[in-house]
C-alpha cells in the first residue's frame, strides 16, 4: 500500500525558507553551562587570614630576593677588586671543607 500525499506534513521547503536548526537549544544550554562554569571557576572566595598570610609570603619573597641581589652585587664588587680570594677567605673555606670530612684513618 502506498500513500500519495504531497502535502508532506513536514513537508519540503523551498529554498526561500529558513532551514530549522534542532539543535540550538542543545547547543545554547552547553554554552551557558561552560559560562556558569567559568564564571565559577574564575571567581575565589579566600578567608581574610589566607590573604594575610599570602602577602607576608609575597612580602618574605621580595625581601629574599632583594638580599641576593645584594649579595651577588658584594661578591660582584668582590671579584672585580680582585677581594675574592682574600687569605682570610681561603682560611676559612679551608676551615668549612676540613670540617665537613670525616678525619683521616691511620693503617
Amino acid at each position: 500500500m502506498e500513500i500519495h500525499n504531497n502535502n508532506n506534513i513536514q513537508g519540503r521547503r523551498t529554498k526561500s525558507e529558513p532551514l530549522i536548526d534542532i539543535t540550538r537549544p542543545n547547543r545554547e544550554i552547553v554554552r551557558k553551562s561552560v559560562e556558569l562554569a567559568q564564571d565559577k571557576r574564575d571567581s575565589l572566595e579566600i578567608s581574610p587570614l589566607t590573604a594575610e598570610l599570602a602577602q607576608q609570603a609575597e612580602a618574605d619573597a621580595e625581601l629574599a630576593e632583594a638580599t641576593r641581589q645584594a649579595k651577588v652585587s658584594e661578591l660582584r664588587d668582590a671579584y672585580v677588586e680582585g677581594r675574592l680570594n682574600s687569605p682570610e677567605r681561603i682560611m676559612r673555606a679551608a676551615e668549612s671543607i676540613l670540617r665537613d670530612q670525616p678525619p683521616p684513618t691511620s693503617n
